[in-house]
């Protein structure tokens, strides 16, 4: 296994789409730093970074267009490499030297690993860009800097340890990214097209996202009397205008790859003509 597993992330780590992907996301974090330095010049937004990075907000063009694009760029990675291998007929040379449960069980690992590397990634740059200016005091409630409460994503060490609430948060996102990988991984066993794998993710986060809001706007669900978030798309940073409760977050992000995981092991265990 120990083998396998190293085959794939150095096919993973040497991927030029993996590099791609990587330098297309530090493009996206550059325009978010760009336009927060600029507020910053003209004596605006003086606030903690902790208010300012990615992994809070998406308050411009920059970091509004990187989380739109991340299911995009985290299947460029590598996730394309399962359709690539069938159609290239390169896992019919893999199955004659290790068995298919090694095979299958390294390419999602080493799948899932890319997306959490690309989307988690991108926020600790942009983090550390930002506080190369901005100022990093604990958050205040008192200033409402943020919709941050009791409905948000572990609210509490937000106002009291926010470096630990930065780290726990970039668990998350690394699940975010890998989630979305594992789309595409799923798709990608049924697809031999690789650029149509790579865009499922993206196809499949719009596509959820016009379902959701149109499920929000007759305001159904509520936590207390706060709306609940359903679109994943606003799930990927904490500071929403609606509820996004640690719980459902983590649940909506399991539920992706747990799904992702049954198709993909279930299709690659029946599938014959590899």
């Amino acid at each position: 296994m120990y083998r396998v597993l190293k085959f794939e992330f150095s096919r993973m780590l040497s991927s030029k789409l993996m590099l791609l992907s990587w330098i297309l996301s530090v493009v996206f974090v550059l325009m978010d730093v760009w336009y927060q330095l600029d507020l910053y010049l003209n004596d605006i937004n003086h606030i903690s970074v902790f208010y300012k990075w990615m992994g809070v907000t998406a308050s411009n063009f920059g970091s509004t267009y990187f989380m739109m694009a991340i299911p995009l760029l985290a299947a460029l990675g590598y996730s394309w490499t399962s359709s690539s291998d069938r159609s290239s007929g390169y896992i019919i040379q893999i199955l004659t030297r290790t068995s298919r449960f090694k095979y299958f069980f390294a390419k999602f690992v080493a799948v899932f690993v890319s997306g959490g590397i690309i989307f988690s990634s991108a926020l600790i740059l942009d983090f550390l860009l930002l506080s190369t200016f901005s100022p990093t005091f604990i958050p205040q409630p008192e200033l409402l800097a943020t919709f941050i409460d009791q409905f948000r994503f572990c609210s509490g060490l937000f106002y009291t340890s926010p470096y630990l609430f930065m780290l726990l948060w970039l668990l998350v996102a690394f699940l975010w990214g890998g989630s979305m990988a594992s789309i595409a991984l799923a798709f990608g066993v049924f697809i031999k097209k690789k650029v149509i794998t790579i865009i499922m993710p993206f196809v499949v986060f719009t596509a959820q996202a016009v379902i959701a809001g149109y499920i929000m706007q007759k305001e159904i669900f509520f936590v207390k009397w706060l709306l609940l978030e359903l679109c994943w798309k606003d799930m990927l940073y904490t500071s929403t205008s609606a509820a996004t409760p640690t719980e459902w977050i983590l649940t909506n992000v399991f539920g992706i790859i747990g799904v992702s995981l049954i198709v993909y092991g279930l299709r690659g265990r029946k599938y014959e003509c590899l």
